[in-house]
């Protein structure tokens, strides 16, 4: 009875052995928690920069780990998430208006530690923000509608002129077209106006050249209205616009006839 009962209790002190065995390996192989946050830049935007068009923003994290995600925010509204340590978004300057922006970038490792930071920049309209935006007017077809010198037809040329903001940004003088009282081909020239415009005047001349025993009247004097269009560059467009030129067009209240007609198309270049 002693044996057995010496037996029983050499059992129960190896049993117990071998739970605290396993219990000191269990908690040694047991990783320590990782309370280490990331960290995270901008790398090619500064607090206010003035940005235009469209414009990439770079970020890079670090962590003592792994990181998860970057997530961008603009004005505290979510832009997009990126599942690397460095990260590329492409911003549309049009998508926000004419003022300073919060960008804050948030970075997240794989232990659920997150990091932030923030800067300010200005953005600001682009027409065209892939690329540098142009203007282009051409006259497809012009026919001249009344006999404008004595002799034969007329001599006509055209005059374009851009107006920004009212005032004048650039003018373009076609050749002349000598006895001629219809045209088919196409009288065109391209402004490169600035890209942050959003509004211009685009203001149309047709005169008759003078010369000697032939001039009569000019179709629209410099005294007299020209044909003016405003156009906004908010939206890429094409407008075509067909014009009759009459008395009232060339400043001369002795002449009420229709003069000429015009095809004109104007369009943006990206």
């Amino acid at each position: 009875m002693l044996k057995r009962t010496n037996l029983n209790f050499l059992m129960v002190i190896f049993i117990s052995l071998s739970l605290i065995s396993c219990s000191s390996d269990s908690s040694s192989s047991t990783e320590p928690s990782d309370n280490i946050p990331p960290t995270i830049s901008f790398e090619n935007l500064s607090d206010y920069d003035e940005v235009s068009g469209i414009f990439g923003v770079e970020l890079k994290a670090n962590d003592n780990n792994d990181i998860l995600r970057i997530d961008l925010y603009i004005d505290d509204q979510f832009v997009d998430t990126k599942y690397d340590d460095e990260a590329y978004f492409s911003i549309n300057c049009n998508d926000y208006s004419d003022d300073y922006h919060t960008l804050e970038a948030i970075a997240f490792d794989r232990s659920g530690n997150q990091a932030s930071t923030s800067i300010n920049i200005y953005t600001e309209y682009d027409f065209a923000p892939s690329n540098d935006g142009k203007i282009k007017v051409e006259i497809s077809h012009y026919k001249e509608l009344d006999p404008v010198d004595i002799y034969g037809y007329g001599d006509p040329y055209f005059v374009y002129e851009i107006r920004i903001d009212g005032v004048e940004y650039d003018t373009y003088v076609s050749n002349t077209w000598h006895d001629t009282h219809e045209i088919n081909s196409t009288i065109g020239h391209t402004f490169n106006i600035p890209d942050n415009t959003r509004e211009y005047q685009l203001v149309v001349y047709v005169y008759d050249e003078d010369e000697e025993g032939e001039d009569l009247l000019d179709y629209t004097h410099l005294d007299g209205n020209a044909l003016i269009w405003t156009i906004t560059t908010e939206n890429s467009f094409v407008h075509d616009f067909t014009k009759t030129y009459n008395g009232e067009d060339d400043g001369s209240s002795s002449y009420d006839d229709d003069d000429c007609t015009i095809t004109l198309s104007v369009s943006m270049i990206d």
